[in-house]
């Protein structure tokens, strides 16, 4: 099946653009991009566990998780939000996905003239983003995982660096 690019693809949902994004980033010529910047209106730190390095594959006739390949996605930054509200070592990680579809749902009843419909979930300002966003804990933990130790925080995002 031809490869179609994630704007013209129609995705029906965000998990599915997702993996078309996904799919884009594992085609590039170049071995990795150096900086990667995941928007608060795009997925919190759970996208990174789609996006991110543990989605290498496993090298062939291995059986335990330290022998995976090198996936094809590690860049050398990552900007990750993060709900400045949760300090450490409180963790929280919402799941985006299941959130911003309540959102668009409380907005298309909101463009509809029914009001109390889409009271039920916040929709108005920027604010509701960085609320649907992972405690910097959480962003460390996931980001740990994916082979990443945090640089510096900035504002109300993470900054993390690929260990070597």
């Amino acid at each position: 099946k031809p490869f179609v690019q994630p704007v013209a693809n129609g995705s029906g949902s965000l998990n599915s653009l997702l993996d078309a994004v996904d799919q884009v980033y594992k085609s590039l010529n170049t071995p990795s991009p150096d900086v990667f910047f995941l928007s608060p209106m795009v997925g919190n730190c759970l996208t990174m566990r789609r996006l991110g390095p543990s989605r290498g594959a496993k090298a062939p006739g291995s059986t335990g998780a330290t022998s995976e390949m090198a996936p094809q996605l590690t860049p050398k930054l990552i900007w990750v939000p993060v709900n400045p509200l949760i300090a450490p070592p409180w963790e929280l990680a919402p799941n985006f996905t299941l959130w911003h579809g309540q959102w668009v749902k409380a907005m298309q009843s909101r463009m509809q003239g029914h009001g109390e419909e889409g009271k039920k979930v916040e929709t108005d300002g920027e604010a509701v983003w960085w609320l649907a966003q992972c405690s910097l804990a959480s962003a460390v933990a996931i980001m740990e995982e994916q082979g990443y130790t945090i640089l510096h925080l900035e504002h109300s995002f993470a900054v993390f660096v690929l260990k070597i």
